[in-house]
């Protein structure tokens, strides 16, 4: 059985074991590209805030640098996505970083570039390749384990379900395995519904799904979104219905998600908070050290962090979640990382490229 502050969680060891094999990628200080080197940069959306912040992140570490980037908006489609990291190759540019994603779609873009000889850095989207050098992600596992594990810790562990999730995105699968992996261990949880969330109008798409899964299960107790998109949507369905009985939690930690935390009334119950912009600013670091020859880790994992209305008052106003990094790692983790390295972790001045 799962608890929710376990202090060694299975999840909490895989992801250590993760931590304790990665290297210190570079030190805090800047240290700038001999040369103009031109990154591409294909995004997916810059519709939700964290495909924002990791572009933002990468723009303002390349300029920190000295490089130029190219960057294209592919609005949600797959297809345009591969499309754009595509024509960046015919451009000779020289590493592609990939935002977010479906692997699936990549295919072609990791041929070419081996054709091509470019390497390949990606964030949050699991790729294999001869020119694929590294991906840089939270770990997905326990940012899908910690709000399970809270929403079910609040419904007692029994009751109707609903959830909403999309196959295609790398992260959100993993998200939506560990989900499973706790759900299953208890019988007396039924998920009724899953909705996808392949709309672009996530909140009202939301909406609209979530009023219909209240009048189909009025005796729902839970909500559980992959991302903070559509639960945000659920959400304000649930308020609207006067059901604050029902647990909502979302994942990402975005402005919308924060501003419902602080809202005594409102219904979201629990955000895990990523930070993407520091995940872009890490994937640009990473390209300069491929560009001078370095050996670097095959995955990177940054620190996340649950955010609750018992703990969302400590994030003060104005900071959203592309500073999670400096809030260091869960106390759970912490202990699990400390005894599998033996020694006590860094100081937050001292982590900022322990990853």
């Amino acid at each position: 059985m799962f608890k929710r502050k376990s202090k060694y969680s299975l999840l909490s060891v895989i992801v250590l074991a993760v931590f304790a094999l990665a290297l210190v990628i570079g030190s805090s200080q800047v240290v700038f590209a001999a040369e103009k080197y031109v990154i591409g940069i294909p995004a997916l959306s810059t519709i939700s805030d964290w495909n924002l912040f990791c572009v933002k992140g990468m723009e303002d570490m390349a300029e920190e640098l000295g490089m130029e980037v190219i960057v294209t908006d592919a609005n949600m489609d797959y297809s345009k996505q591969n499309q754009d990291a595509e024509t960046m190759i015919r451009r000779h540019v020289d590493a592609l970083l990939l935002p977010g994603g479906g692997a699936p779609a990549f295919r072609s873009t990791v041929e070419a570039a081996a054709k091509a000889n470019i390497p390949i850095i990606s964030v949050e989207v699991l790729l294999e390749g001869p020119t694929v050098k590294t991906e840089v992600a939270s770990n997905q596992f326990l940012v899908g384990f910690y709000p399970t594990n809270y929403l079910l810790d609040r419904i007692n562990r029994t009751g109707k379900v609903a959830v909403f999730y999309q196959p295609g995105f790398t992260s959100i699968e993993r998200r939506y395995k560990a989900f499973e992996m706790v759900k299953n261990e208890y019988t007396g949880i039924e998920v009724v519904a899953e909705h996808p969330f392949g709309n672009a109008d996530f909140v009202n798409y939301a909406m609209a799904a979530t009023e219909s899964i209240l009048k189909a299960h009025p005796d729902l107790k839970g909500i559980w979104c992959c991302w903070d998109g559509p639960g945000t949507g659920a959400a304000k369905a649930v308020r609207a219905a006067g059901r604050r009985d029902i647990v909502v939690t979302g994942i990402d930690g975005n402005r919308m998600a924060l501003e419902l935390l602080r809202d005594p009334d409102a219904c979201l119950a629990a955000t895990l908070c990523q930070d993407g912009y520091e995940q872009g600013r890490v994937g640009v670091r990473l390209a300069l050290q491929v560009f001078q020859g370095k050996e670097i880790p095959r995955y990177i994992t940054l620190p996340n962090l649950l955010i609750t209305k018992e703990n969302v008052s400590e994030i003060p106003v104005g900071m959203v979640w592309t500073k999670a990094s400096e809030f260091g790692w869960d106390e759970d983790v912490i202990a699990v990382w400390e005894e599998v390295n033996g020694k006590s972790l860094p100081p937050l001045s001292e982590q900022h490229w322990l990853y």
